[in-house]
């Protein structure tokens, strides 16, 4: 099955394996519900790494090591 972003919250994903296509906010909210929706596994696709605001000190040690 082919699912819009907007329309996940009324799709069964149990079990599922889920891909999605691209890592914007939409995508990475996508992800957020598969997992949530006990999806059996989510693989986001995306052309490159998206860079993440850290949310303490120790977050932006390890991406700075990166």
């Amino acid at each position: 099955m082919i699912y819009h972003s907007s329309q996940l919250d009324h799709a069964d994903l149990t079990g599922k394996r889920v891909v999605v296509i691209g890592s914007g906010a939409s995508g990475v909210e996508s992800a957020e519900l598969a997992v949530h929706k006990m999806a059996e596994s989510v693989h986001v696709l995306a052309r490159e790494d998206k860079w993440l605001i850290p949310r303490n000190a120790g977050f932006d040690i390890l991406l700075s090591l990166k």
